[in-house]
């Protein structure tokens, strides 16, 4: 399945950021199921498995 995350802020979050964190590990998650993820994330966002 092809997924698409949409978020208006860089991800991944070095300090506190709750809705950051929980995109960040489901895009992680979904990725180990099977899934092709894209992330749709602000600029400078850097992300090893999902698409950025």
């Amino acid at each position: 399945m092809k997924i698409l995350l949409v978020n208006n802020t860089k991800i991944p979050v070095h300090l506190y950021g709750g809705t950051e964190r929980v995109i960040w590990w489901l895009g992680k998650s979904l990725v180990r199921m099977g899934h092709e993820v894209t992330y749709l994330v602000k600029a400078g966002s850097t992300c090893p498995l999902p698409r950025c």
